[in-house]
């Protein structure tokens, strides 16, 4: 039993992860009004009514997005500037070390997509 219900949670995970990764490309692609959840659900190979289940439907796939993305910014530049939290960043640097920062950041994002 115990098995049966840890493989429903790893495919429900996956499938989520599928249905984001595609969203992320077509929201960055055509913007939010532009992205069809049809033709995400077809390329991420899933049932429509799984964007609804999952995140309540498209606004809520895209927040979802949104978050991941800043969460892995987030998380980087904790791990760059060897940090245990963000306020610290705020903290310890200079406005010019700030939009430094915020240059890198968005660098980074560039070679993301």
């Amino acid at each position: 039993m115990q098995e049966t219900d840890d493989k429903k949670i790893v495919d429900k995970n996956l499938t989520k992860q599928k249905i984001m990764d595609v969203a992320l490309k077509r929201f960055a692609q055509n913007g939010f009004d532009g992205a069809s959840t049809r033709e995400i659900c077809k390329e991420a190979g899933v049932n429509i009514s799984l964007i609804s289940y999952y995140f309540g439907g498209k606004r809520g796939l895209y927040e979802s997005i949104l978050n991941g993305l800043v969460q892995e910014i987030i998380e980087y530049m904790k791990s760059e500037f060897q940090v245990e939290n963000i306020q610290d960043l705020q903290e310890k640097r200079t406005k010019e070390q700030k939009i430094e920062l915020v240059v890198m950041v968005i660098g980074k994002m560039v070679d993301y997509f």
